[in-house]
C-alpha cells in the first residue's frame, strides 16, 4: 500500500506539471494556423488527439496577420 502511495507521489510529480504547457503551446500553434484555440481540445480525444495535434504541427503557418495576431513568419528577417 505504501508502495503505491510512493509510485503515485511520484508519478504526479513528474508528470502532473507537463499537460497545462503543453496545451498552452497547442493553443498557440493552432492560433498561428488561423484556427481558433478551441481546436486543442482534440488531445482530450482518446487514440486520436494525439495524431491531430500532430497534424496540426506539419501544417504551415499563415503569412499573413490573422485574429489572434501578426503572423510570426513575418518577423523574420530574409
Amino acid at each position: 500500500m505504501a508502495e503505491d502511495l510512493g509510485r503515485l507521489a511520484v508519478d504526479l510529480l513528474d508528470h502532473g506539471p507537463l499537460p497545462m504547457p503543453s496545451l498552452a503551446l497547442l493553443v498557440r500553434r493552432v492560433h498561428d494556423i488561423g484556427m481558433s484555440g478551441w481546436f486543442a481540445a482534440v488531445i482530450f480525444l482518446p487514440y486520436i488527439g494525439g495524431l491531430i495535434a500532430l497534424i496540426f504541427t506539419f501544417i504551415p503557418t499563415q503569412m499573413r496577420a490573422n485574429a489572434h495576431g501578426p503572423a510570426p513568419v513575418a518577423n523574420i528577417p530574409r
